[in-house]
């Protein structure tokens, strides 16, 4: 199947939740990953982690509840804004969500006033959104490419890239998806039902990215 014709499929599917079984699904799916952010926000001794996290606009799994628990645990929250011109986006330190503004295409965003986060800061955990994923970590996003773009130009900086972790229904979950070469995988997929982990890893990184040792393997 095209992506074209398979994202337009999966949005369907997704849109067909009804508001109660989206803000149910999205509560338990939080509910895990806020356990698992919390042990490695522990194990950051010294600095507080630093997330970078979409913010869910349309269908998509409602994060926030997530957000506002890394806010809790102390951790560094920064949020996209995008550069429409120069397609690309930036990652911009907020406080809370109560900042964000409406931006481009209907979404929420950090306000223009906003310094973006400074390109030699390391980045510990990416939440990466989707239109569909699957087992092997691979992500069917927009079609903007914003991220790959992104990720590809944090690897260039920074030499590897951080954790990267989904948040998904189980409904967005297939068998397979197209990728290419630098297509990134996410290495761990959150769902209502189940945690994927990309098979690629060998146990002690698999356990590593479990326990919330989250140095990604590369």
């Amino acid at each position: 199947m095209a992506k074209q014709e398979l994202r337009a499929r999966m949005k369907e599917l997704r849109s067909q939740l009804s508001p109660f079984e989206a803000s149910a699904k999205s509560a338990a799916i939080c509910e895990t990953a806020r356990h698992w952010v919390a042990r490695h926000a522990r194990r950051k001794e010294r600095d507080s982690l630093t997330v970078f996290t979409y913010i869910p606009f349309r269908q998509e799994v409602d994060v926030k509840p997530l957000i506002a628990a890394c806010f809790e645990f102390g951790c560094r929250i920064a949020a996209p804004r995008v550069d429409k011109p120069a397609r690309r986006m930036e990652p911009v330190v907020i406080q809370n969500l109560h900042e964000l503004v409406v931006g481009n295409w209907g979404m929420l965003e950090p306000p223009a006033d906003k310094p973006i986060l400074s390109e030699n800061e390391p980045i510990d955990l990416i939440l990466v959104p989707g239109v569909a994923f699957d087992r092997a970590g691979h992500r069917l996003g927009y079609g903007g490419g914003f991220y790959d773009r992104f990720l590809a130009s944090y690897r260039q900086r920074h030499g590897s890239l951080p954790m990267c972790l989904a948040l998904a229904y189980s409904l967005q979950i297939v068998e397979h998806l197209p990728n290419e070469a630098h297509d990134v995988p996410v290495d761990l997929i959150i769902t209502e039902n189940e945690m994927i982990f990309r098979p690629k890893q060998e146990e002690g990184d698999r356990h590593a990215v479990e326990s919330g040792d989250i140095d990604r393997d590369e």
